[in-house]
């Protein structure tokens, strides 16, 4: 990242490149969404449907601007706007999704059990 951004404050100098510095910006844009992505996946233990799309988005976007919209094929520009339509979809439709699946995650099925062994089988103490 860092050395992205220093990248990024050399070709605001003249001569400026604009496609440069566009692609640049967007380029870390989309590393601050990975980075925000992998801290919630830290925390939580869980991919974050909406961000991942979110830096889907704007990787495709990215592209697009980079290389303009008049050089690239037809079939290519469809197929494109297909798959950001897909995704804007998937966007909208994650609001119905549950945060949690239950039943998926083993390892707390696991720990659960573990808990209840060792409640079930903890010494009694007898007070006096």
């Amino acid at each position: 990242m860092t050395l992205q951004l220093r990248e990024m404050f050399v070709s605001l100098l003249p001569p400026l490149n604009f496609t440069r510095v566009t692609a640049d910006i967007l380029f870390v844009l989309i590393l601050v969404e990975l980075f925000r992505l992998l801290i919630i996946y830290l925390q939580e233990r869980r991919v974050s449907i909406g961000v991942a799309v979110e830096v889907s988005m704007v990787s495709v976007l990215r592209e697009i601007i980079v290389k303009g919209i008049l050089d690239i094929p037809c079939s290519q520009v469809l197929a494109t706007c297909s798959f950001l339509l897909v995704l804007a979809v998937l966007l909208i439709v994650r609001v119905w999704l549950p945060p949690s699946f239950e039943g998926v995650n083993p390892e707390q099925k696991l720990s659960q059990r573990y808990k209840q062994k060792t409640i079930n089988h903890q010494p009694s103490t007898i007070h006096n």
